[in-house]
């Protein structure tokens, strides 16, 4: 695994703070990485999660709120993970998805609480596949199910509405999923037939559906072939 750009917080992982114009290396044995604004995180082939850079709110999920400019070793038995802007959610092999940094009046891990975490909290089971945005977090269930949470004022969680949540909701359809992808401050999900759908800030066209129509709540554009 290689990184570089900007590095003030240790977020390329490779034990210094200093920006790198050339990739440097951080280690061998990884599958899967995925960046936060100013942390990392990497599944190892063998499942090991590890994290690193920015944990101001304990989005690196070790317990402490120290950053860190080498990776840090989180748990095992993991298979995807993403990132927002402080806070970290992983799903594991079994199906099972945590989340762990910041939280606050956006509620943004899923919980049930506003209280920021620095290790993993359980948010439940079943789930297949996860993503991350500034504030809000939505993750497709085994059966197809979408479920979204956390900030909400631009619309991104996609339930009709510009109030978050603080714990999974089913937002637009149920068993007709088969991934998403949270952006800033809005959503996009690929549906099992292969139409794709968005919701969520528009203002520069982001949704796709040839307007800017700004902050329209549980928008969804037209199917896209």
């Amino acid at each position: 695994l290689v990184s570089w750009g900007r590095n003030i917080y240790g977020q390329l992982g490779d034990g210094s703070t200093e920006d790198s114009r050339v990739p440097v290396g951080v280690g061998t044995g990884y599958a899967s990485v995925n960046l936060g604004t100013r942390h990392t995180c990497a599944v190892k082939t063998n499942g090991d999660l590890e994290c690193w850079g920015s944990n101001n709110y304990g989005q690196l999920g070790n317990g402490e709120n120290v950053d860190s400019n080498v990776p840090v070793a989180i748990g095992s038995g993991y298979a995807s993970v993403a990132l927002g802007e402080g806070h970290t959610c992983a799903l594991k092999l079994n199906g099972d998805l945590e989340c762990w940094g910041r939280n606050g009046f956006e509620r943004r891990l899923g919980n049930g609480s506003n209280v920021d975490s620095n290790v993993p909290v359980s948010i439940g089971s079943g789930y297949a596949n996860v993503s991350a945005g500034v504030s809000h977090t939505c993750a497709v269930k085994v059966g197809g199910d979408l479920e979204c949470w956390g900030g909400n004022g631009r619309g991104q969680i996609g339930n009709g509405s510009l109030t978050g949540g603080s714990v999974p909701i089913s937002t637009i359809g149920s068993g007709s999923y088969a991934n998403v992808s949270a952006g800033s401050w809005h959503t996009c999900a690929l549906k099992v037939g292969g139409a794709i759908e968005c919701w969520g800030d528009n203002h520069s066209g982001q949704l796709g559906d040839g307007s800017l129509r700004n902050w329209t709540p549980h928008f969804v554009s037209p199917a896209i072939p």
